[in-house]
């Protein structure tokens, strides 16, 4: 589902999680122009705007959070809304980092910070393609 945002322009919800504000808006407005997005500053936040103001096609989530990191937060979301796509985003390239995201939480992917701008495009667009899909093939 699309909704209505900035002169009438139909685009798609994205949900971008980080516990650094500065950086959370900063990636807000970089993505104003492509995708109609809510921001939330922590895990819990994030989990509390999926059930008030969702569905979310994609959810962009930090890594290293306080209280509730990005892995915890994306196997929530998993468990309850299994179609939505989540991206975790890091500064971490180790090994356990990959691990965790993609064999604990079930990350459908792992971006590396700093990310460009048109590199987030395009993996945003892709996890929408990638929900869409989904979306078909289990009707």
């Amino acid at each position: 589902m699309s909704f209505w945002r900035k002169g009438h322009v139909m685009r798609e919800r994205v949900l971008l999680v980080d516990d650094d504000v500065m950086l959370l808006r900063s990636l807000g407005r970089s993505l104003d122009e492509d995708f109609d997005f809510e921001l939330a500053e922590s895990g819990a936040i994030a989990l509390e705007k999926i059930e008030a103001v969702g569905p979310f096609k994609v959810v962009v989530s930090d890594l290293k959070m306080p209280r509730m990191n990005g892995i915890e937060l994306v196997k929530r979301i998993k468990e309850k809304y299994p179609r939505v796509v989540c991206m975790i985003l890091t500064g971490n390239q180790d090994e356990d980092s990959i691990s965790l995201a993609q064999n604990v939480a079930k990350a459908d992917r792992l971006l590396h910070k700093p990310i460009p701008r048109a590199e987030l495009v395009q993996a945003i667009q892709e996890a929408i393609q990638q929900f869409d899909t989904s979306l078909v093939s289990n009707a």
